[in-house]
């Protein structure tokens, strides 16, 4: 299911402003940063994050193969950002080498910058468990599942060292991450397999306060991505929950998903869970309520097209006319001929009107 184009372009425009701020091109930043005329490195007239995003092999494996690069994007403040664009593009065991070098690299100079940091902080944005945190909503949201297990592996090991529990929230973060990414996929393999996760995140039950959030807001995604799969997977699992009543928070749910506009979660679900008829009469009240209080429904061109689609007056006659014909051996013979006419009578009226405004639209 494809995501909001418009939240992705901006999310898109947001990062690369980021990136090209904190640039080699970018001479105020490199002076704050105090690199100005002090290091000469070979590459620093562009950005790595370009090179990935251009899917340029050859000068990526060359960017990567040199400490005084990878030295660099630590320097600018670029880890992040270039982990997060690597894990977007995946694909192939170089790139999880490049992450594995950048991270290794970033997670080596902290070490000898600061010595006495824990093992498992995870405040510092150099720390090997901050860089986790990236890798792991990265790879969630991208729909990198290999890349997970990768990174479980190395946290895991992070946290025998060290004795730590792991991040209570890990599990929680990357569910948000995949629901945002509309990864399907990625929610299901969590849920399968959240033993694999650090011991200390919490057991996923919706008393928790932490993880009720956590579903309603998974949940938003899906209504915000119009995303059938995602939004019936936490409606089934937050549906008898609520402390209002199941019934009550269906409906809020119909209206939520009518406000921000997601119709084949409309059609595809909630039709059949709340019933055609009602979620028609919704979109139908939310249209005249708004017409009424003098608002403007963002999607009130797209909701009016949608009522019109669903309920075609025609369709509608030739469908009682046809279950008319079903029971017509127990209907008396003159008030079956009687019903047949009146509906022909409406369906023809229907047809005429319908013919006089398209030549008045053409």
């Amino acid at each position: 299911m494809p995501i909001n184009p418009s939240r992705q372009r901006l999310r898109r425009q947001f990062h690369q402003g980021v990136a090209r701020a904190t640039g080699a091109g970018h001479s105020e930043h490199r002076e704050k940063l105090g690199l100005k005329n002090v290091y000469a490195y070979p590459d620093d007239t562009e950005l790595v994050i370009d090179m990935i995003q251009s899917n340029d092999t050859v000068r990526l494996e060359n960017y990567f193969s040199k400490a005084v690069n990878l030295d660099y994007v630590c320097k600018v403040g670029r880890v992040h950002a270039t982990l997060r664009e690597l894990v977007r593009r995946g694909g192939d065991s170089k790139v999880w080498g490049y992450i594995l070098k950048l991270t290794n690299h970033a997670t080596q100079r902290i070490r000898k910058d600061c010595p006495t940091l824990p093992l498992d902080d995870c405040m510092h944005p150099f720390s090997s468990r901050s860089i986790h945190k990236v890798l792991f909503h990265s790879c969630a949201f991208h729909g990198r599942i290999d890349f997970i297990e990768k990174v479980l592996k190395m946290e895991n090991d992070i946290l025998a060292q060290s004795g730590g529990n792991g991040c209570h929230r890990l599990f929680h973060d990357m569910v948000s991450a995949a629901s945002e990414g509309c990864q399907f996929e990625v929610i299901k393999w969590l849920f399968e397999h959240e033993h694999m996760l650090p011991r200390a995140h919490v057991t996923l039950c919706t008393d928790s306060e932490d993880t009720r959030f956590m579903l309603d807001l998974c949940i938003e995604w899906g209504i915000t991505n119009d995303d059938v799969d995602i939004f019936k997977f936490f409606w089934d699992k937050l549906v008898g929950t609520h402390p209002r009543g199941a019934s009550t928070w269906k409906h809020s749910m119909c209206t939520s998903v009518i406000n921000e506009w997601a119709p084949c979660i409309l059609e595809e679900f909630l039709f059949d869970e709340l019933g055609r008829e009602f979620v028609l009469n919704e979109i139908a009240e939310t249209l005249q309520s708004a017409e009424e209080d003098g608002e403007m429904f963002e999607y009130a061109d797209a909701a009016s097209a949608f009522l019109s689609k669903h309920r075609n007056v025609t369709r509608e006659i030739r469908r009682v006319m046809q279950l008319l014909d079903e029971i017509r051996e127990q209907v008396p013979e003159g008030h079956y001929l009687q019903m047949s006419t009146h509906l022909m009578n409406a369906y023809n009226a229907v047809q005429h009107v319908s013919h006089i405004v398209s030549q008045v639209i053409d």
